[in-house]
């Protein structure tokens, strides 16, 4: 039986070992749920861990909102904050400048849904890692595996990279994919 991801903004680590593995399906018919990685991440930056957050807009509120019709609120300018976090967080590893323009235009397209958003972000980071798309549920499972951000326990991988600001810190596990990929580049993919 395959397992099951809800969608998530750049996902973290734990997401892409699990689609390394084969054999998943995204949840494609599941409800917006607040407080997930479904529209946050998590990158180390100079003062530790920072969480950059995607607002949406709740026409009507977010309770049983199809998660594909959620739509991205950029009427406050919260792609350019994240960008100077990305920027401020990766300027100095090894790969953040092979990926950055890339990155950044596919961001410029601004979806319209959480959704696209979400899926343009994690096709870009496959393609990267040279994994393969996962499929989509025909309809809701209910069996998607839980990698909130509210129990970062659950399931994580904690095998050691090099981090930008890890002196400082010491290694931190499980942060967003783009934290593995800006500091190892192509042997990212060894790495899960």
């Amino acid at each position: 039986m395959p397992k099951v991801l809800q969608i998530a903004y750049f996902p973290p680590i734990s997401y892409f070992s699990l689609l390394s593995e084969g054999d998943v399906l995204l949840e494609a018919h599941e409800n917006y749920q607040k407080q997930s990685w479904r529209n946050r991440c998590l990158i180390p930056t100079a003062n530790g861990p920072e969480a950059l957050q995607v607002p949406v807009q709740h026409s009507g509120g977010s309770i049983s909102h199809p998660i594909r019709s959620v739509l991205v609120d950029y009427s406050r300018p919260w792609m350019e904050r994240h960008k100077r976090a990305i920027d401020s967080a990766y300027r100095s590893s090894a790969w953040f400048e092979y990926y950055r323009d890339e990155l950044y235009a596919l961001m410029d397209l601004k979806p319209d849904s959480l959704w696209d958003l979400d899926n343009s972000i994690l096709e870009f980071f496959l393609k990267k890692l040279h994994l393969g798309m996962p499929g989509l549920t025909g309809q809701y499972t209910g069996a998607a595996l839980d990698l909130s951000p509210k129990r970062p326990d659950t399931f994580y991988v904690e095998k050691p990279y090099f981090q930008v600001f890890s002196a400082r810190h010491g290694f931190l596990p499980n942060m967003s994919i783009m934290d593995l990929l800006f500091n190892e580049g192509p042997s990212a993919a060894d790495f899960l």
